[in-house]
């Protein structure tokens, strides 16, 4: 139980240091910095530019009446609906679980072969592979259950 906390407690380090560093200021030429310029590129000149008579902001930069600074946030997760977050997702839980997967019908196999016809031991290693068999079946089709959600949504709407 100790080295599933550490592995958790590891894993969740790794991944809050990963967005400390995607929430710090993207470095000129990086992807994110890119990304950033093409979202600003993609805004209407007016805003960009405005037109004379435009008030000054705070922080020195000319915006139109009425509107503040231009801010623009960048995505530092790469997708860019609901879907594909689950999907990246499910995805991620998919790699971790296939070994887990392999374990559990390995330790059942070991039951099957240290049971030696005793036929409550038989039944318990039956039972450990069924549930196995099952986990793995709903974790591997996952994937299939999201595409089929996001089918039925598609067509709600």
């Amino acid at each position: 139980m100790k080295k599933l906390f550490l592995l958790v407690y590891v894993v969740g380090l790794l991944a809050s240091s990963e967005a400390i560093v995607l929430a710090q200021e993207p470095l000129p030429g990086s992807e994110v910095y890119r990304q950033a310029e093409r979202q600003l590129q993609a805004l209407p000149d007016s805003v960009v530019n405005p037109p004379d008579g435009a008030r000054n902001a705070p922080d020195g930069a000319r915006n139109p009446p009425g509107i503040g600074p231009i801010t623009t946030l960048i995505n530092p997760l790469g997708v860019n609906s609901i879907e594909e977050f689950f999907l990246k997702i499910i995805q991620i839980v998919i790699i971790f679980a296939i070994p887990i997967i392999v374990f559990f019908i390995m330790l059942a196999g070991f039951k099957y072969v240290t049971a030696r016809g005793n036929m409550e031991q038989v039944k318990e290693a039956t039972t450990a592979l069924t549930w196995a068999l099952v986990g793995g079946v709903l974790i591997l089709g996952a994937q299939a259950i999201l595409e089929i959600i996001k089918g039925t949504i598609a067509a709600i709407r």
